[in-house]
């Protein structure tokens, strides 16, 4: 797709100007978001070395960043207010020893409307146990197409003293905020917060919403944006549950058609807790957004669909959240574009969730499900290959939701709680095999299962 950035020619791609950072005024000396315990209602921030071996630090990071519309087509992307000032936020994790740092950065969009970071959250532990850094950004939807709720106006009122400085007010700026702070993590400024620490490469990526933000990245700005040398400024690309491209700015309401996932000089994975056509059916257009995957080093590209999965694991429908483990599969799709961007190979294929042709009078198809009423096919869990519920979806809620086995049917199933775990492991032995469960995580999936004590009477 042909985009336009005037003064620019594809020999010549633009290379984002570096912002400052600064710290922010102490306030509470809580950062807002931030890795806290709670005690009561105040929350407390960590100290070091509870952050085994890392550190969190909260800046300010400012510069001046374009406002843009398209042109003809939503294919032609224009510079329509150019040089914006902004001050946003990153927090960052790192190794507190610079040579414990193994080259990698984990640059998340935070959720534009509500700003969590969901991946820090969920592959926290293992980035620290490999030495990566992590890096959240700060990013906001614009309000007049979402309403005046966003991360900045949270930020002001969980500190007003601390969040005081950080302003922008146009969503459209956000781009160029994750282009900017990519191009400082890659660069030896003194602004950057991991100079001297050797950056390699750049796993970027968001969910939800900011799934949403990343795909819009992808599309428009991956090409524009470049290093000095032509290359990505990000080297993979994680898309968690997207939902579909946004508006660019307020100065355009255009939303761009073809919706799908683009061709680019980086893989990618698509993370769905689900099948990924009823995401597609919820963007209410009538587009196809299927993308075959694709080996190769820098296009290469994946759509993996979780079985059993929701876009959270909360109660609702009056069932409780579900236990499958979502973070295992955020740090797979982690450790595989870490490994895929660094030419150690591309992961394997993942299958499809089976759906049944639709019913009469609905347009979406169901998935097919087990004996135990279990989706079929998708990545595996041993939530679901070894059941102890059944997993499904409050639809109210939109939450991942189970319905436990009683008692009698554990005991029809396995016999007893022995039998049960061992399953349970051989299970999850056969998913590290396949590629589908990282060994770390194994140890994790059998103390599920002795915790679990589903049998005898209660």
């Amino acid at each position: 797709m042909a985009k336009t950035i005037p003064g620019t020619t594809s020999a010549s791609p633009p290379t984002p100007p570096l912002p400052a950072t600064a710290a922010p005024p102490a306030g509470r000396g809580v950062i807002q978001l931030g890795t806290v315990t709670r005690a009561g209602q105040e929350p407390v921030q960590l100290e070091p070395e509870e952050l085994e071996g890392y550190e969190e630090l909260e800046l300010l990071i400012s510069g001046k960043a374009n406002d843009y519309r398209y042109g003809e087509t939503t294919d032609d992307l224009l510079v329509a207010e150019p040089d914006q000032p902004y001050t946003s936020r990153i927090v960052v994790h790192r190794p507190i020893d610079p040579t414990a740092f193994n080259g990698t950065v984990i640059l998340e969009i935070a959720h534009p409307e509500i700003g969590l970071g969901p991946l820090w959250r969920a592959t926290g532990s293992y980035l620290r146990a490999h030495g990566d850094a992590h890096v959240m950004v700060t990013t906001r939807r614009n309000t007049q197409a979402y309403g005046e709720r966003t991360p900045v106006s949270i930020l002001k009122a969980f500190d007003p003293e601390r969040y005081a400085p950080v302003d922008f007010q146009e969503g459209g700026l956000s781009w160029d905020i994750i282009a900017q702070t990519a191009a400082l993590l890659r660069s030896e400024s003194p602004y950057n917060p991991l100079a001297g620490y050797g950056v390699s490469q750049i796993v970027g990526g968001g969910y939800s919403g900011a799934g949403a933000y990343a795909l819009m990245f992808l599309r428009s700005f991956h090409d524009h944006w470049r290093r000095p040398d032509g290359g990505p400024l990000v080297d993979a690309w994680f898309v968690g549950e997207p939902s579909w491209y946004q508006q660019i700015s307020t100065l355009d309401d255009r939303i761009p058609a073809d919706q799908i996932v683009p061709d680019i000089d980086a893989p990618v994975i698509s993370l769905y807790t689900g099948p990924q056509e009823w995401m597609d059916l919820a963007t209410g257009l009538d587009v196809d957004r299927i993308r075959p995957d694709r080996d190769g080093e820098r296009r290469g590209y994946r759509t993996f669909e979780l079985a059993g999965g929701g876009h959270a694991n909360m109660p609702g429908c009056g069932l409780p959240a579900s236990d499958n483990r979502l973070d295992h599969i955020f740090r797979l799709c982690v450790d595989y574009l870490k490994r895929w961007a660094a030419g150690e190979g591309a992961p394997p294929h993942g299958e499809r969730i089976t759906l049944a042709d639709p019913q009469e009078g609905r347009t979406s198809r169901r998935a097919v499900r087990d004996e135990h009423g279990n989706a079929t096919g998708g990545l595996r869990t041993t939530w679901l290959d070894v059941p102890h519920a059944r997993y499904t979806v409050c639809r109210e809620t939109n939450t991942g939701v189970m319905e436990p086995f009683p008692p009698a049917r554990m005991e029809e199933l396995y016999g007893d709680q022995a039998s049960y775990v061992r399953l349970v492991e051989q299970r999850g032995r056969q998913l590290v095999a396949e590629g589908w469960l990282l060994a770390a995580d194994l140890p994790e999936v059998v103390a599920a299962a002795q915790a679990h004590e589903p049998f005898g009477d209660r």
